[in-house]
C-alpha cells in the first residue's frame, strides 16, 4: 500500500503560508466623511443643517427673508387689530349715544343742571376714562356751579352755554345718521366733545379757589384730551 502523506505535504505548507500572509481589514470613515453634530439653538439650525454641514448663501438668505417677512406681518396684525379694537369702542359709543338721544326731546335745556348731568352721559358715552377717574371732574364743576352755598352764577351760566351746545350739535350730527359715515360722525362727535372738555377745563383756570388735587386731576385729564384726532377715526383715544 501507498504512503500518500509526503504527496500531500507540501499542499499544507503552501495553504499554511497563504493563510498566515492574511491581514485584517477594518472599515473605517475618513474624517472628511465624519458626520459632526449640529450645535443645538435656532440660529444653529438655521445656519447648518442636519449633518452639521454648513447650509448654502442661498438658503441663508431666502430664510432671513421669510423670518424678516414673518415678523413684519405679525406687526401689522397686532396694530389691526388694536386699531379694530378701538374703532369697535367708537362704534359702540356711537350706538350708545344715538340711544341717548332718543331721550333728547325729554331734556329740558332751559335747566342748567338737567343739561348738565345730560352732557355728563354723552361724554361718559365715549370717554375711555373710568367712572373713578372722571367723577372728580365733574362733581367738582356740580360744586362751583350748582352748589347752594359755593355756587358761581357766572361759572354756572358759562357751563350751561357749553353743555347745552354739546347736546344740540350732537342731535344734529345723530339725525344725519342714516346719509352719512357712521366713521364720519363718530369722529365728529369725538372733535365735540373734545372742545368741550377743552373749554369747562378752561373755565377752572379762572377759579382761584379750585384745590390743588383738582387742578392736578383735571391738567392730567386735559392732557390725555390733546391728541389730534386727525381726519379720520384713527386716533380714538381723544377722550382720554
Amino acid at each position: 500500500m501507498l504512503n500518500w502523506r509526503p504527496f500531500f505535504r507540501p499542499a499544507g505548507i503552501a495553504q499554511r503560508a497563504i493563510q498566515g500572509q492574511r491581514r485584517s481589514i477594518h472599515a473605517t470613515i475618513p474624517r472628511a466623511l465624519e458626520i459632526q453634530p449640529r450645535p443645538g439653538g435656532v440660529l444653529a439650525k438655521l445656519r447648518f443643517r442636519a449633518d452639521g454641514q454648513p447650509r448654502s448663501r442661498w438658503m441663508g438668505a431666502f430664510v432671513g427673508t421669510l423670518l424678516f417677512t414673518n415678523i413684519v406681518t405679525m406687526v401689522s396684525m397686532f396694530d389691526l387689530i388694536e386699531e379694530s379694537e378701538s374703532a369697535l369702542g367708537v362704534l359702540a359709543g356711537v350706538v350708545y349715544m344715538h340711544k341717548l338721544d332718543l331721550e333728547y326731546s325729554t331734556v329740558n335745556l332751559d335747566d342748567p343742571v338737567g343739561t348738565y348731568m345730560y352732557f355728563r352721559r354723552m361724554y361718559q358715552a365715549f370717554s375711555q376714562l373710568s367712572d373713578e377717574e372722571m367723577d372728580p371732574l365733574f362733581k367738582h364743576f356740580n360744586k362751583l356751579a350748582f352748589s347752594s352755598e359755593e355756587s358761581d352764577a357766572e361759572m354756572q351760566e358759562r357751563l350751561h352755554e357749553i353743555t347745552r351746545q354739546v347736546a344740540e350739535e350732537i342731535h344734529a350730527t345723530l339725525r344725519d345718521i342714516d346719509s352719512d359715515s357712521i366713521l364720519n360722525l363718530a369722529n365728529h362727535i369725538l372733535l365735540v366733545m373734545k372742545d368741550a372738555l377743552e373749554s369747562m377745563l378752561e373755565l377752572l383756570q379762572d377759579v382761584e379757589d379750585a384745590d390743588s388735587d383738582g387742578k392736578y386731576s383735571f391738567q392730567l385729564i386735559k392732557a390725555r384730551s390733546r391728541k389730534d384726532p386727525g381726519t379720520s377715526t384713527k386716533d380714538y383715544e381723544v377722550l382720554g
